[in-house]
C-alpha cells in the first residue's frame, strides 16, 4: 500500500473514530433530560421523605432510593455484599433545659435569682458545671493603640467574667445592623481572658444592640440549642467556657452593686473609660446538661471504573448532599427541592450519562451523595478522613449544591446571613479554589459549548460552605456549581414547583462534560496554584 493510500485510510479511520466519539457523547448528553430530573425530584422532594433530615426515617428512604437507582444503572458498589453505603457515626446533642440553670447566690449562700436561659456559645458533648466569684469587665476589650483596657485594675484569675458584645467604637460606629448578631462576638477577647486565667465568660448582647439575647434570633437559636458531632471527634472543642446569657440575667447580676447594663454602657461610652469591677456580694453557679443520642447515617457511593490499566487508579469524584432540614414544629416539611434535591437528582443523571459512555474513560469516576451537610459538612468531612478511594489519587472534586433555580422578582434582599443572588437562565456560579488554571479552561470551553455564562465573582466564602470544602482542604482541585442563593433557602417554600428543569439539565450536562474531559485525557490535570493542605 503506497503512502498516499495509507494516509487516506488513516484519515478515514480518524474521521470515523471522531464521529463515533461525538455521537456517543451526544447520546450521553441527551440521557440527561428534564423528564428524568423531574421524575427523580418529585420523589426526593416529596412530603413522604419528611425533609430528609439526618437521623430521621426520611433520609433512610432517600438513601434506599439512591442505591436502588445505582444498582439499576449497574454502578460498581464500594463494599461487601454489593453495598453502596459508607456509614458515619454522629452524636446528636441537645441542651436538657430541665437540668440547665444559672443561679445567683449571696455570699452567705442564699439564692437571689435563678433561671434556665443560658446556652453554650461553643457547644460540646460534655455537661458544663461551674461556680465561683464574678467580675464585670465591660466589653472585655483591650486596645493598646488607644490605651483602653477593660481588664485594668481587676483580677480575673479563677473568676467568671461578664462581658458585652462589640467594642466602644463599634457601638458608636456600627458597620451594619444586619451583621451585628455574630460579627462582633469577639474571639480575640476570649483569648485574652483565658490567657489571663479567667474560669469562664458570660457573654451578653450590649444594650445598644437591637438584640437582647440569642432568643431574639429565632432562625439561629436551634444551632445553639442542639448540635451534631462526628463521634470520633466529639471531644474536640474550644478550650474556652463561654456561656450566652440574656440582658435580663445580666441585670440581675449587676443589681447587687446597684447597676444596670445600660447605665454602665452609657458611662463607658461617654467617658471612653472602663467601668470594670468585682461583684463582691454574690457568687454564680451554673449547669448546662446535655442529652446525647448516637446516629448512624450513610454516604451513598458508587463508581464507574476507568479502562486504562494504570490511570483507572486515579479518580474524579462528583459530590452532592442529599440531606435537608426535616420538619418544623408546626409539622410543615422543608422539602428542599433546590437545596439540595436538585444536586441529588442531577448526580443520578450524570452517573447515568457516564454509564452510557464508559469505553473512553481512562480514569475512574466516583459518585458520592453526602449525608449531614446541613449539620456541618459531616458526610464530606468523614469521607475526606476515611476516603473510599485514595485522596492522593483523586484528581478533582465537582460538587453540585442548589442547581435548579432561575432568578424571580422575589429574589432580592437577604436570607439568613446571605445576600440573595440567583442567576438567570443562561448563567451559573462556578466557585473554585483557583488551584488549576487548566480546570478553569476546561470549564470555560464547555460553558461555551452549552452557551452558559459562568460567574466566578461570587463571594468566595461560599467555597467553605458546601461539600467541596473538605476536599479543597486536602489540596484537591474543586469546582462548585450552583445557581444562587434564593429567598426560599431553608424555608418551607423551597418546593418543586419553583424548579427550572431546563436550567438543571444544562448545569448537569456541564458537570458531565468537565468531568468527562478530565477522566479521558492522557495527562494528569495540571495544578499550578496548589494550596497549603490542612
Amino acid at each position: 500500500m503506497n503512502s498516499t493510500k495509507r494516509n487516506l485510510y488513516s484519515l478515514i479511520f480518524l474521521i470515523g473514530l471522531f464521529s463515533t466519539s461525538t455521537f456517543s457523547q451526544k447520546k450521553a448528553l441527551n440521557s440527561i433530560n428534564e423528564n428524568d430530573l423531574q421524575s427523580h425530584l418529585e420523589f426526593i422532594a416529596s412530603d413522604l421523605l419528611e425533609g430528609r433530615e439526618t437521623g430521621k426515617p426520611g433520609i433512610e428512604i432517600a438513601a434506599k432510593y439512591l442505591t436502588s437507582n445505582l444498582k439499576k444503572m449497574n454502578l460498581t458498589a464500594i463494599g461487601e455484599k454489593n453495598s453502596y453505603l459508607q456509614y458515619i457515626d454522629l452524636l446528636h446533642v441537645q441542651t436538657d433545659f430541665e437540668n440547665t440553670f444559672i443561679t445567683i447566690n449571696s455570699v452567705d449562700g442564699n439564692i437571689i435569682f435563678t433561671n434556665d436561659s443560658i446556652l453554650n456559645l461553643n457547644p460540646t458533648v460534655e455537661d458544663l458545671q461551674l461556680e465561683g466569684p464574678i467580675v464585670f469587665a465591660g466589653y472585655g476589650f483591650v486596645d493598646s493603640v488607644n490605651v483602653y483596657n477593660d481588664f485594668e485594675g481587676i483580677d480575673i484569675k479563677d473568676k467568671i467574667i461578664m462581658i458585652m458584645s462589640r467594642t466602644p467604637e463599634l457601638v458608636k460606629n456600627p458597620i451594619s445592623e444586619d451583621q451585628q448578631p455574630f460579627q462582633y462576638i469577639g474571639f480575640s477577647k476570649f483569648q485574652y481572658a483565658y490567657k489571663n486565667g479567667a474560669k469562664a465568660i458570660l457573654w451578653v448582647f450590649d444594650p445598644n444592640n437591637k438584640y437582647r439575647s440569642i432568643y431574639d434570633l429565632k432562625e439561629y437559636l436551634k444551632y445553639f440549642q442542639e448540635n451534631y458531632f462526628l463521634k470520633e471527634n466529639s471531644n474536640a472543642s474550644l478550650p474556652f467556657k463561654i456561656i450566652l446569657i440574656t440582658q435580663y440575667t445580666a441585670n440581675q447580676i449587676l443589681k447587687s452593686m446597684g447597676h444596670t447594663l445600660r447605665n454602665l454602657q452609657i458611662k463607658i461610652n461617654s467617658n471612653n473609660k472602663p467601668e470594670s469591677f468585682d461583684l463582691e456580694r454574690i457568687k454564680i453557679s451554673l449547669q448546662i446538661k446535655k442529652k446525647v443520642k448516637e446516629i448512624k447515617s450513610p454516604n451513598v457511593i458508587g463508581i464507574v471504573e476507568g479502562n486504562d490499566p494504570i490511570l483507572k487508579n486515579e479518580y474524579i469524584i462528583y459530590t452532592a448532599h442529599y440531606d435537608h432540614e426535616g420538619v418544623n414544629k408546626n409539622g410543615e416539611v422543608f422539602n428542599g427541592a433546590d437545596d439540595n434535591g436538585s444536586g441529588t437528582v442531577a448526580l443520578l443523571e450524570i452517573a447515568e450519562a457516564f454509564m452510557n459512555f464508559p469505553k473512553k474513560l481512562k480514569r475512574s469516576v466516583v459518585f458520592a451523595w453526602m449525608t449531614a451537610e446541613e449539620k456541618g459538612l459531616f458526610g464530606s468531612k468523614y469521607y475526606a478522613s476515611h476516603p473510599v478511594f485514595p485522596l492522593e489519587k483523586t484528581i478533582v472534586c465537582i460538587n453540585l449544591d442548589m442547581v435548579g433555580r432561575v432568578k424571580t422578582h422575589a429574589d432580592t434582599g437577604k436570607v439568613l446571613s446571605f445576600e440573595i443572588d440567583v442567576k438567570d437562565k443562561d448563567s451559573l456560579f462556578v466557585i473554585s479554589g483557583h488551584q488549576s488554571s487548566e480546570l478553569i479552561k476546561i470549564n470555560e470551553a464547555n460553558c461555551k459549548k452549552l452557551q452558559l455564562l459562568p460567574d466566578h465573582d461570587d463571594d468566595q466564602s461560599i467555597l467553605y460552605q458546601s461539600d467541596q470544602y473538605p476536599f479543597y482542604q486536602k489540596g484537591i482541585p474543586v469546582l462548585f456549581y450552583h445557581t444562587g442563593i434564593h429567598s426560599d433557602l431553608h424555608t418551607i417554600h423551597d418546593e418543586i414547583g419553583k424548579i427550572d428543569y431546563t436550567k438543571m439539565k444544562r448545569v448537569a450536562q456541564l458537570a458531565f462534560l468537565v468531568g468527562y474531559k478530565v477522566a479521558c485525557q492522557s495527562h494528569k490535570l495540571v495544578v499550578d496554584k496548589p494550596i497549603n493542605k490542612e
